[in-house]
């Protein structure tokens, strides 16, 4: 009927206002619980309900688990806040990734309280956050009265709205996490360049410092190489002169009688009258001095020191 269709209608364009709303609200956020708690705060009253809990996926030890991160009238202190996969309906509904719905909940499993009063006659949905197979929450909302169908597929295609905006989020933070690790190594190696480039300069001065030290140890040991080759040559000029004096003290040894002080040519004259005459003259003559001895007549020496000495007979 019309009613109907215009009732549908309406419901349709309630439906999409509100999924558009929600995207708008999640939309450059970067938080997860800021996010969550946003949602809890605007998804609650817009279904009906009167208690809403939010869990996100996380890793651990233990392996996947799902913790409280924003909630809507959750009564704190009362109930668990982390559940494994296939621990109450959180954990079931994430493990087998299907919506669980119950319309009348035992009296004591969750009570709905104000300042008024409370209430433990409540339905139950629990809707788990999928996107690509990949649980990434669960979101629990209670009422005390069941929800309609429109709820419930409002509910069901804001999970994927949800789901993707989370995965979103995650996937922002994770580029944060490795651009800041980049960032860091980054400064570390600039750091590092600038530590090496300073050692490297270091290490330039002092190669510098080595050169200058070889090459004053080259100018020593040429200056070293000089002397020792002067020193050479005086030892060699006094072995030299020693040799010389050697032989000339030799040569003096042969005749001990004659002075220290006589010439060679004194020398070969007494030789020469030594010979001439039988009885020489108690001390040699100079070159044209005579013998004094008797005759034979007077004989020349030698000349082999230049001028010829003469022996004379004496009278």
């Amino acid at each position: 009927s019309l009613r109907e269709t215009t009732r549908a209608n309406e419901e349709q364009d309630w439906l999409k206002t509100n999924l558009a709303r929600f995207s708008a609200l999640m939309q450059g956020r970067r938080d997860l619980g800021v996010v969550a708690e946003s949602v809890m705060d605007e998804l609650a009253p817009l279904v009906e309900a009167q208690c809403g809990a939010f869990y996100l996926a996380e890793d651990s030890p233990e392996g996947t688990v799902l913790q409280l991160v924003g909630s809507y009238a959750f009564p704190d202190g009362e109930r668990p806040t982390r559940f494994r996969l296939g621990e109450s309906f959180v954990g079931q509904a994430a493990r087998s990734r299907r919506t669980i719905a119950v319309d009348a909940l035992p009296a004591g499993y969750l009570p709905a309280s104000s300042g008024l009063g409370r209430t433990d006659s409540l339905s139950l949905l629990v809707l788990p956050i999928v996107v690509e197979d990949q649980v990434l929450g669960v979101i629990e909302l209670a009422s005390v009265q069941p929800f309609t169908q429109v709820h419930r597929d409002f509910l069901n295609q804001l999970m994927e709205t949800i789901g993707v905006n989370v995965n979103t989020i995650i996937a922002n933070a994770r580029t944060d996490e490795l651009l800041g690790e980049s960032q860091r190594l980054a400064a570390e190696l600039q750091a590092r360049s600038e530590e090496l480039q300073a050692r490297q300069e270091e290490l330039q001065f002092s190669n510098a410092e080595l050169e200058d030290k070889a090459e004053l140890l080259a100018a020593q040991n040429r200056d070293i190489e000089t002397k020792n080759l002067e020193i050479e040559q005086a030892r060699q000029e006094l072995e030299e002169r020693a040799h010389q004096l050697s032989l000339a003290s030799k040569y003096n040894g042969r005749h001990p009688g004659s002075p220290a002080n006589s010439s060679p040519t004194t020398t070969a004259c007494a030789r020469c009258c030594a010979t001439c005459c039988p009885t020489p003259s108690s001390s040699p003559s100079t070159a044209g001095s005579s013998c004094a001895s008797s005759p034979p007549p007077t004989r020349n020496c030698p000349t082999a020191y230049g001028a010829a000495a003469r022996c004379s007979p004496s009278a």
